[in-house]
């Protein structure tokens, strides 16, 4: 389940990055050194959008909305996955990535030879609307990365949706 965003948190959060950008401006004014060349006009138009967001015309409602930034330091450390298992119910998908085990007796209880367990890399559950959005992303995706192909390569297939009316995937050769 997708976790609703408070539109006043993000307000307060938006009001304390414009101050901070101010502020920077000043500092940086006041020692002599100038802004990059178009920084400037970027903190100016951020002040006007918060600025006009503070009095409720254009407040994102959703995190796809607002465009996040991501902040990589509440990554854990990357972790290899050669399998995935998925698991489903009416509520949600369940996405496990594992660490499939290829050696003979490694993670086995026991060290016994055939009772291998994969390691757990990563675990996601979404709610299914969330599930189709990132499963057409990627199908999207992977039939740019074919269409970029150099020629000569084996040709590997790409996705296309069906009984979807007009939506369409990307389908890496300029069509959708």
């Amino acid at each position: 389940m997708t976790k609703p965003i408070d539109v006043n948190t993000l307000k307060e959060t938006q009001e304390r990055a414009l101050e901070t950008l101010e502020r920077l401006q000043s500092v940086l004014e006041a020692s002599g050194v100038e802004l990059p060349k178009g920084v400037q006009a970027q903190v100016e138009q951020a002040a006007e959008r918060a600025s006009n967001e503070s009095a409720g015309d254009g407040v994102p409602e959703t995190a796809e909305e607002a465009g996040f930034a991501i902040d990589w330091s509440t990554e854990g450390p990357p972790r290899f996955a050669n399998g995935l298992q998925i698991l489903h119910r009416p509520s949600d998908f369940a996405l496990v990535f594992t660490d499939e085990t290829p050696f003979p007796g490694r993670n086995a209880p026991g060290l016994v030879r055939g009772k291998e367990l994969a390691g757990v890399s990563a675990s996601l559950r979404v709610p299914p609307e969330a599930y189709f959005r990132m499963v057409s992303v990627m199908a999207s995706s992977w039939n740019r990365f074919v269409c970029a192909m150099p020629e000569g390569s084996p040709k590997q297939p790409r996705f296309k949706l069906f009984d979807s009316g007009e939506m369409q995937l990307d389908l890496g050769d300029g069509e959708s």
